[in-house]
């Protein structure tokens, strides 16, 4: 039987190179304990010892396996032996950290799914998120899944934006509100901590600073504030950047449902953080950035707490 070169497969050193240290210590007690499970001890012996007078059926079946810098890897992925210990640590660091932020079922798979592989994996991620006492918490506090009221679709990034706020928390650093602002045609995010009596002329400012300096003027902004406000805020910001009005505005008193959950879920996500000390709800928000990469992660995350 002729086996080709697997192509595929390479597996550099850099493969941890953005890794956490939490995560680096978790491979460690990995390559620590491979040779304790008796499961993996036929396949180490094999890529290690075997490989070159193994029979054809015998390297068929261990076909997807590698050995690599001391460790075991299917598929490209990190073999997780058959340890309990080390399998709750890893769920904790894809689902109960504040890098994974307490997502579902489905996401906390994926997660684990880009480097990691054990038989039962996703029965593994599915106990976990059903039993964490935090997910059960807050879905008892979990505000309805709200129907989608989706606007026109925007013909590019920036084209259109939506902005609201989201108040009733305590003074963090002396805010006590946050403004979200999301981009209509991509659903990327910035949330910005401020206060609920922010005027217009200090949104006009927060905007410059967060928004405008990154992706320029939209061409139309939403918002569920009044039609006066939001008349002074664009004036503001017209002042502040020595420009005639260029964009418009349109009053929504009911912002479209991609822009509800996405609030629903930083409610969510602070509440997971921030119940035992909620003087430091704004130090969260930047790690909020890397959850509103896609609408499907935030519909995931909404519905399946």
């Amino acid at each position: 039987m002729l086996i080709h070169p697997r192509s595929w497969k390479s597996l550099p050193s850099e493969v941890f190179a953005n890794t956490s240290e939490a995560e680096l210590k978790i491979v460690t007690e990995i390559r620590d304990k491979l040779k304790d499970d008796p499961s993996l001890e036929p396949i180490i012996q094999f890529l290690t010892e075997d490989a070159d007078n193994a029979p054809p059926s015998i390297r068929k079946a261990y076909w997807d396996y590698d050995w690599e810098e001391d460790l075991l890897w299917y598929r490209s992925k990190l073999v997780v032996p058959d340890s309990e210990l080390i399998k709750e640590r890893l769920l904790k660091e894809f689902h109960d950290s504040p890098l994974a932020g307490h997502p579902g079922q489905q996401r906390t798979l994926e997660l684990l799914n880009r480097n990691y592989w054990w038989p039962g994996m996703k029965s593994s991620a599915k106990e976990w998120v059903e039993c964490c006492p935090t997910c059960q918490a807050n879905c008892c506090a979990h505000a309805p899944v709200i129907s989608l009221k989706p606007l026109e679709v925007p013909p590019f990034p920036f084209h259109t934006i939506s902005y609201n706020f989201i108040t009733g928390f305590p003074k963090s650093n002396g805010y006590n509100a946050i403004l979200v602002v999301i981009d209509s045609f991509s659903k990327f995010g910035h949330f910005i901590p401020t206060t609920k009596k922010v005027t217009a002329k200090g949104l006009a400012d927060l905007f410059i600073t967060h928004v405008w300096k990154l992706h320029g003027l939209p061409v139309k902004t939403v918002s569920d504030r009044g039609t006066t406000f939001m008349g002074k805020f664009l004036r503001a910001l017209y002042q502040r950047l020595g420009i005639n009005p260029a964009f418009s505005s349109a009053y929504h008193p009911e912002l479209d449902g991609q822009t509800e959950r996405v609030n629903q879920f930083i409610e969510f996500y602070l509440r997971s953080y921030v119940a035992a000390d909620h003087s430091c709800h704004n130090l969260y928000l930047e790690r909020l950035l890397p959850y509103i990469s896609t609408v499907k992660d935030i519909y995931s995350i909404c519905d399946a707490q």
